[in-house]
């Protein structure tokens, strides 16, 4: 019972159609000010309100632990946060279909890999290695 409410939740369904409107429908222009920044990380917080992404850099590691160099943070309303979770599935999905799927990469096995590269220097980085 509780995966179908998932299910029915993560289809879209209760998005109304307008919410979704196709770029092809409108004029996209860039403001003066605007900017692009790269990420390979981000937190995510929620409040009764809102949710909020902060986006960063990893940048290496100190003392064991991933230091991320944050850049920004977004603040979306709840509905526009689902709508992008529609956007994001569909997108991802047509992607997948099209390339294969994404493969998350299995962190600890990288450190592994990485470590074990370092004691031996002349130990090939095999890229994919650590992919699931």
């Amino acid at each position: 019972m509780k995966e179908e409410n998932e299910e029915s939740q993560l289809s879209g369904s209760d998005i109304p159609a307008d919410a979704l409107t196709k770029t092809s429908n409108q004029k996209r222009v860039q403001s003066e000010d605007f900017f692009s920044y790269y990420a390979n990380s981000i937190a995510v917080n929620m409040s009764m309100w809102d949710v909020r992404f902060v986006f960063g850099e990893h940048v290496g590691e100190e003392d064991g632990k991933a230091v991320v160099e944050e850049s920004v943070r977004i603040i979306l309303t709840r509905e526009i946060a689902k709508v992008l979770h529609k956007l994001l599935t569909d997108q991802l999905a047509a992607y997948e279909k099209h390339f294969g799927v994404i493969k998350i990469p299995d962190l600890a096995q990288a450190r592994k890999l990485e470590e074990s590269e370092h004691k031996d220097a002349d130990t090939e980085f095999r890229q994919g290695e650590y992919f699931r």
